[in-house]
């Protein structure tokens, strides 16, 4: 198997595993003990702020945009893809610390982590390796 071969078949996967995820969380939360489906529940139906709304739909529209081109970007060796990437992952990072509580199915939870340690592998070698070579700008030829 080639490298490049190597970088796709990681990014198809993180990308599959993120998707298992969601579907996880949509059609799996009945599976929950009734204290944590209470709880969603709650957390479901608080009065939320216009700011905090429209807060939310914008990251849910930016991200509903964002993904489909950055991971084309990936698949494609664009330079930009591979800087927005990494900003992104390292921007996401701090908004943990403003979740609260997380409540996640087993399926919802495994697969969620293998997303996020499969992005680790794409970053490692996105930057290390033979792979990093084909993100670099192509160099301009003179005529």
């Amino acid at each position: 198997m080639t490298n490049t071969s190597l970088f796709r078949l990681t990014l198809s996967f993180s990308l599959l595993a993120m998707i298992i995820g969601v579907v996880a969380n949509i059609n799996l939360s009945h599976t929950l003990p009734e204290s944590l489906q209470g709880y969603l529940y709650q957390l479901e139906n608080a009065e939320v702020t216009n700011l905090e709304n429209t807060f939310g739909v914008l990251l849910g529209i930016i991200f509903l945009v964002i993904t489909p081109l950055l991971f084309w970007g990936l698949w494609k060796f664009k330079p930009w893809a591979r800087k927005l990437f990494l900003v992104l992952t390292i921007a996401t990072l701090p908004l943990y610390m403003f979740l609260g509580p997380v409540v996640m199915t087993p399926w919802e939870a495994m697969f969620n982590d293998i997303a996020i340690f499969l992005d680790g592998v794409i970053i490692a070698l996105m930057f290390i390796g033979p792979i990093s070579e084909k993100f670099q700008p192509e160099a301009v030829a003179s005529s």
